[in-house]
């Protein structure tokens, strides 16, 4: 039997075709268990999660039965509730949030207004947020990170865009799971440079590795970005608004390269 109850499983849309994706951590079993129930089990690199086709039958054994996409929701938005789901687009946008965070809250505040129908949000009490939350917890069977994502876009709508600065306050947020940190050792560490023979890739991942520096900030490093001084401080500018002064480990500069 599939144990849904170990990934946070979600509807999707991927390539123009709707897909079931299934997220989980690092875990051999859990990917051998659900390639054991569901047949080609796909990994998407642009989403970061397993997949497979949305078809009925794996809808069904992936408990999805009446559970709407989360794009193909805003399909299925009541006219009552448009003005509202306008204007948290738009406050988004004024206050210049990123791309991901507008889709992301867009996405999670439109699953509520799915499941209102034809009843106005604005009009909603914190107790009904409440049995909200839990139908999601209960029924959708939704992590703890997705769960705190629906909050945060809920909780923008009633306090930024309707100004009720209380309304969330009674409303508990999901326990973070506690999970081991993942750290690698320094042979490993070290046979990871050996093995990378490409002098720029070798670059890279020493720099993303002595500064803490994302996979975005790396790819979008420039020689004029970079100011060297006594070999191992690297001041980087990130235009326009951030500036940002970061300490290189010497090994950069000294294994090597």
């Amino acid at each position: 039997m599939f144990q849904a109850s170990n990934y946070n499983i979600q509807l999707d849309v991927h390539r123009n075709k709707s897909i079931i994706g299934f997220r989980f951590g690092i875990n051999a079993n859990l990917l051998a268990h659900l390639k054991l129930h569901f047949k080609n089990v796909l990994w998407s690199q642009s989403k970061r999660f397993w997949y497979v086709v949305a078809s009925a039958e794996n809808k069904a054994l992936a408990g999805l039965h009446n559970v709407v996409s989360s794009k193909s929701v805003l399909m299925y938005i009541h006219s009552v509730n448009q003005i509202a789901l306008n204007d948290f687009v738009a406050e988004l946008k004024l206050k210049s949030y990123s791309i991901n965070t507008q889709r992301t809250y867009m996405v999670e505040f439109s699953q509520l207004l799915y499941a209102l129908k034809e009843h106005p949000v604005k009009d909603i009490s914190s107790e009904k947020v409440k049995s909200y939350l839990l139908y999601c917890i209960n029924n959708l069977k939704i992590k703890e990170f997705q769960l705190n994502s629906r909050i945060n876009a809920i909780k923008f709508y009633f306090e930024q865009v309707l100004k009720q600065s209380d309304f969330m306050i009674d409303i508990p947020r999901p326990k973070k799971p506690s999970t081991l940190p993942k750290v690698i050792n320094d042979k490993d560490i070290k046979k990871l440079f050996e093995v990378t023979e490409n002098l720029k890739h070798r670059l890279m991942l020493k720099l993303c590795y002595g500064m803490g520096l994302r996979v975005s900030e790396i790819v979008n490093l420039k020689i004029i970005h970079i100011a060297i001084c006594c070999v191992i401080c690297v001041f980087i500018y990130s235009p326009p608004t951030f500036l940002a002064t970061l300490q290189v480990a010497p090994f950069c500069f000294f294994c090597g390269l």
